[in-house]
């Protein structure tokens, strides 16, 4: 899967075996590039650091918060690593974490954890605020996950123009920021999207596929994209001018598609200031990685564009795969040590911006129906005690 038809092969077959769960695609994503950029996973050697470091306290350190408030509501507790029962936000702020990630859909569901309406974004972000940390908004343009193979126009905003629905974007958008300065919580930074590498708010912007030379398949559809992304961009500079905004796609272990991505989106002159990366570390139960491929990538987009580089999405299992002989192994402290690891080589770039954590908080509930994720949050279980990679945020 060398070439861009392969990858344009690949993009589009995510949509047809696609379970809308927010990190599904981003974890096959990983798992399926990482050969691409010949980093062999089962590798013992840990990638050398960049040669001009910058402070770690300079780079946002945190994670997604969006499930507590609705894991606390389902009955669940978290505890410290000692076993004392805390309010999840606390153990954030005893951990020095500075930014909490809330994620933002336009009419939810309201099943499972999917529930985050505006008000209870709202909420969450004043709870964060208290707790000393920034807030990044997800805002996801979609009634449910928005993400590589599931882009759905909001049900109430369908049938709309082009030109209709740019307005509603830019009128939905600016609407949301206004809420939030209201309460008092205006977000320091705001994903337009999330994972929009193939595109959003389909049919209207995407599904964005590229020729061989890296060329849009479809110029008009691409442009419908841009200005769609241009609308939300208005929304928010409308309300706030110190918001930063941060264009997110998947793929941060695809070296050479992040840059096709953003090489093609820097021409187009929409105004954002940061670039947002998910990055799933991916096992199979018989392999795993070191950090050599997400290196390769920030290397290559390190001082191209002026902008600050994120990993806004990270995860790593702690108790499910290879617990020996490799890098990181999936134990408790493998996932410390790669999450601490994985700060430092952010923090080593000068353009370096922050990392999140995804899923740190979506432990296994019963009453929130299946969940896959548990292995991969920051709490062990049956018991909802901290693991110890939260000290390494």
């Amino acid at each position: 899967m060398s070439s861009l038809s392969s990858r344009r092969q690949f993009m589009t077959s995510v949509g047809a075996f696609f379970v809308p769960s927010a990190p599904f695609c981003n974890s096959l994503l990983a798992g399926l590039a990482a050969p691409i950029l010949g980093c062999s996973s089962s590798s013992n050697v840990a990638p050398a650091l960049s040669p001009t470091p910058t402070p770690a306290e300079q780079i946002e350190r945190g994670g997604d918060v969006s499930e507590i408030p609705i894991e606390e509501q389902s009955g669940t507790t978290y505890y410290d690593s000692t076993g004392n029962a805390i309010d999840p936000m606390n153990l954030c702020q005893q951990n020095g974490w500075t930014v909490a990630r809330i994620r933002l859909f336009v009419n939810p569901p309201m099943t499972g954890v999917e529930v985050n309406t505006l008000s209870y974004a709202v909420a969450l972000a004043q709870r964060a605020k208290s707790h000393g940390m920034k807030v990044l908004l997800d805002i996801h343009y979609s009634d449910n996950w928005d993400n590589p193979g599931y882009h759905d126009t909001p049900a109430a905003w369908q049938g709309q123009t082009y030109s209709q629905l740019q307005a509603t974007v830019t009128n939905y958008t600016m609407n949301l920021m206004n809420t939030f300065k209201s309460a008092g919580v205006l977000p320091e930074y705001v994903q337009i999207g999330n994972e929009v590498g193939d595109g959003f708010l389909w049919p209207t912007g995407g599904q964005i596929l590229f020729n061989t030379d890296g060329t849009p398949e479809d110029a008009g559809l691409y442009s419908q994209f841009i200005g769609l992304i241009r609308a939300g961009v208005s929304g928010v500079r409308t309300v706030s001018s110190s918001t930063q905004i941060m264009i997110h796609i998947p793929g941060g272990v695809w070296a050479s598609w992040c840059l096709e991505f953003f090489d093609l989106f820097n021409t187009q002159g929409v105004s954002y200031d940061t670039i947002g990366l998910s990055y799933y570390p991916y096992t199979t139960g018989s392999s795993a990685t070191d950090l050599s491929a997400i290196k390769t990538t920030l290397d290559a987009l390190h001082n191209r564009y002026g902008k600050k580089l994120w990993i806004a999405e990270f995860s790593y299992d702690w108790n499910w795969g290879i617990s020996s002989g490799v890098v990181y192994p999936n134990t408790p402290t493998g996932q410390h040590d790669i999450t601490k690891d994985l700060c430092s080589l952010v923090a080593s770039y000068s353009d370096g911006g922050g990392v999140v954590y995804w899923g740190g908080f979506y432990v296994d509930n019963p009453k929130l129906g299946t969940n896959s994720w548990e292995s991969k949050a920051l709490f062990d279980w049956p018991n909802h005690h901290a693991l110890p990679a939260f000290d390494a945020l």
